[in-house]
């Protein structure tokens, strides 16, 4: 997919990867077309994304002689193409519910991409990987194995979420849950990681390199100490802050990401 994120205001992005696909582009053109918000709020701006995506895509079946109408497209963008976060709940379940009914009926299933979560906590899987926020840490091997594993298993099982997002969207969320297990260990390494920073970005590097240790010992040799305080650790740190590890959550967006590129 081509991946369109939204700046804080306009869809100037959106109205671009549009124009760059020519005159008339094909249905499977703009399918390829994923718009994201870091900065989600009620949903509105995905809406208007969506609108834009979903014109176009009617166009192009238009084109093609494609009997598919104005709310085939609405849903076919809503449950595959729109992506957002929002650190608030209230914020993420009014979006999941407007981009629900914008989609019309039958309902799709959203869940899988209108998430909880701060852009101010997106770590890449090369931090996660480095056990570091540093831009030029180097990955550790048995760290970056694990998530280029718990990585692949989860788009795999994303892309049977997005199959059944239009479909049954009940055994979507069955899904979802099958795919959010997947990265549990790169959740938990991220939220560890979050929780050596301040909320002023300022890292405490003992604390980290603690953490670090305890890290190793829960994968390398399945200490379960080591994880009972890991994991105390992230729900003390999510009772706090919604973090989101994006490029991990989102894995369908960025199937390159364990190779450590951002």
């Amino acid at each position: 997919m081509k991946l369109v994120l939204l700046p804080r205001a306009g869809l100037a992005p959106v109205h671009a990867a549009l124009e760059a696909l020519g005159p008339a582009p094909t249905a499977d053109a703009i399918g390829a077309i994923a718009v994201a918000d870091r900065w989600m709020g009620d949903g509105a701006r995905l809406i208007e994304a969506g609108g834009r995506l979903a014109a176009a895509l009617r166009a192009a079946w238009d084109r093609a002689g494609h009997p598919g109408g104005a709310v085939e497209a609405r849903r076919v963008i809503a449950g595959r193409q729109l992506y957002g976060i929002d650190p608030e709940r209230a914020a993420v379940t009014a979006a999941r519910r407007a981009i629900t009914a914008w989609a019309g009926h039958p309902p799709v299933f959203v869940d899988h991409a209108i998430r909880r979560g701060d852009a101010r906590w997106i770590f890449t899987p090369a931090q996660l990987a480095a056990f570091d926020v540093a831009a030029d840490a180097r990955p550790r091997a048995a760290l970056a194995d694990r998530l280029a594993a718990g990585h692949a298993a989860h788009r795999a099982r994303r892309a049977a979420v997005l199959s059944l997002a239009l479909a049954d969207p009940g055994a979507a969320s069955a899904a979802l849950e099958r795919a959010d297990a997947a990265v549990d260990v790169p959740r938990v390494i991220g939220d560890v990681l979050a929780g050596c920073i301040d909320d002023a970005g300022r890292p405490d590097n003992a604390e980290r390199l603690r953490r670090q240790a305890l890290v190793e010992r829960w994968l390398g040799a399945a200490d379960a100490r080591a994880e009972a305080e890991l994991r105390a650790l992230q729900a003390a740190l999510r009772r706090a802050r919604a973090t989101f590890h994006w490029m991990t959550e989102f894995s369908e967006l960025y199937p390159d990401a364990p190779t450590g590129a951002p």
